[in-house]
């Protein structure tokens, strides 16, 4: 067993899961009632890192809101326990919806009243209901993008979500990152003229254990 693993099992559990619906279910599920409680105790700083993103990004012709606007309509995919949605609210932003595909994270998600919409049991791979095409005027994903978790082809889902002139934030791993084709899919994106990448943040903070790199997109 490295270091790591025994310091963090749950941590190292998590980024060896085998990426199927049936298998992420069960772990968070199991892990549902510790999950802020580790994932504080591992400094995770994706939230303020997306936060930080909303109020620095550089201006861009494709996209046509303006992310410091705390009215903007914004889906929080993949957004678990809520950790993501307690930030922006703190920080002003009103109009946040989520989804996730566990549903006990969901449910501890819901008590913090925070939420205008909220659903679990939604699997990020599945294709957009018609009620949310092209919808929000920010999509974030944090912490979905992760090795054992979601594969990159989903990428497409979120700008499904996504109104045109709109934004999208991404968190990888850095791990993930190189190990699959996130790149890949994403510049296949571009040259669709479904996305165009406007800012990015390399080896930034996420937890303690390794960094991650984050996207933000614009929907052309």
């Amino acid at each position: 067993m490295t270091d790591d693993e025994a310091l963090h099992p749950t941590l190292h559990a998590g980024l060896n899961l085998d990426g199927s619906p049936e298998s992420i279910k069960r772990f968070y599920a199991d892990w549902a009632n510790r999950y802020e409680r580790d994932t504080s105790a591992w400094n995770y700083a994706a939230p303020v890192t997306a936060l930080y993103l909303l109020a620095n990004l550089p201006e861009h012709p494709d996209l046509l809101i303006d992310p410091t606007d705390r009215d903007i309509e914004i889906m929080d995919a993949g957004c678990g326990t809520g950790l993501l949605a307690r930030t922006l609210s703190d920080h002003g932003y009103r109009n946040i919806n989520g989804f996730d595909l566990s549903a006990e994270m969901v449910g501890i998600a819901g008590n913090r009243n925070i939420y205008r919409q909220l659903e679990g049991n939604v699997d990020i791979n599945e294709p957009v209901r018609d009620s949310w095409k092209n919808r929000f005027d920010c999509t974030l994903s944090l912490g979905v993008f992760t090795p054992g978790h979601v594969p990159p082809r989903a990428l497409s889902q979120l700008t499904a979500l996504t109104r045109t002139g709109g934004l999208i934030i991404v968190s990888t791993r850095v791990s993930y990152h190189e190990s699959e084709n996130y790149r890949q899919v994403s510049d296949q994106l571009e040259a669709n003229g479904e996305l165009r990448l406007i800012h990015s943040l390399r080896n930034a903070s996420y937890t303690e254990d390794e960094k991650a790199h984050y996207w933000a997109y614009a929907v052309p």
